[in-house]
């Protein structure tokens, strides 16, 4: 059976590849699964050395336990290849991960009772990650700065940027609205979308649409009354 001394020829000190594993590759895991559920300026990694430190020590903790349990010493060359690159894959790349993926929720936990801030850098970014979460259909009711009400259903083919970009909202499927109520009136046909800006929107408001609107109709669908989704 091959063993990590194998790997010999191709690095020229294995304790260094285990020192990369524990000291440095979970820090870079948890961030970057982080950064994927929370908006955010690009890092710099000159600015990464506390957060790096910090997450690797933590699943540093967890890698003595792993360790401790199963008896693997991953910088023994005698070392199994396959218990070092379970090794690598558990304390380097899946506990770090978890924690990286955890640790949004227990800010958003902590945010919720008033003991830590928002990890949502923007209530744009806040707003619309709560309506993502919707599983009803979604009426957009955008008022534009000019007083004009301007109408899209929130499904797959909406966007919204995020943080650090300019806020913009691209709604796919447009909607007729009365600009005296807000109400629903229909679907605008062959719509190929509308792109909102920030600064000419004065407020949008979500409804929930009661009766689901036909995107591919030919025409204005039958009157459909929306209500405040809360």
């Amino acid at each position: 059976m091959r063993d990590v001394g194998d790997l010999l020829g191709l690095f020229s000190s294995l304790d260094v590849i285990v020192r990369f594993v524990v000291l440095l590759l979970p820090g870079f895991v948890a961030l970057a699964v982080f950064d994927l559920r929370i908006p955010g300026e690009r890092r710099k990694f000159g600015e990464m050395g506390v957060a790096l430190v910090v997450y690797s020590l933590l699943c540093d903790g967890v890698g003595l336990l792993y360790v401790w349990i199963t008896g693997v010493k991953p910088a023994d060359p005698h070392t199994p290849l396959w218990q070092f690159a379970w090794f690598t894959l558990v304390v380097g790349i899946l506990v770090p991960g978890a924690i990286g993926w955890f640790v949004v929720d227990l800010r958003e936990f902590l945010s919720a009772r008033g003991f830590a801030l928002d990890p949502m850098p923007k209530a744009w970014d806040a707003y619309f990650k709560r309506l993502s979460k919707s599983d009803v259909p979604l009426l957009l009711v955008v008022t534009l700065s000019d007083g004009r009400r301007v109408g899209g259903v929130w499904d797959k083919f909406a966007f919204t940027s995020t943080f650090p970009a300019d806020e913009d909202l691209f709604i796919g499927t447009v909607c007729q609205l009365d600009q005296a109520t807000g109400q629903l009136e229909g679907v605008i046909a062959d719509h190929q979308g509308i792109l909102l800006k920030r600064a000419d929107v004065l407020a949008i408001e979500a409804r929930t649409l009661i009766v689901p609107v036909q995107v591919d109709a030919p025409g204005p669908t039958a009157q459909v009354e929306g209500q405040t989704h809360g």
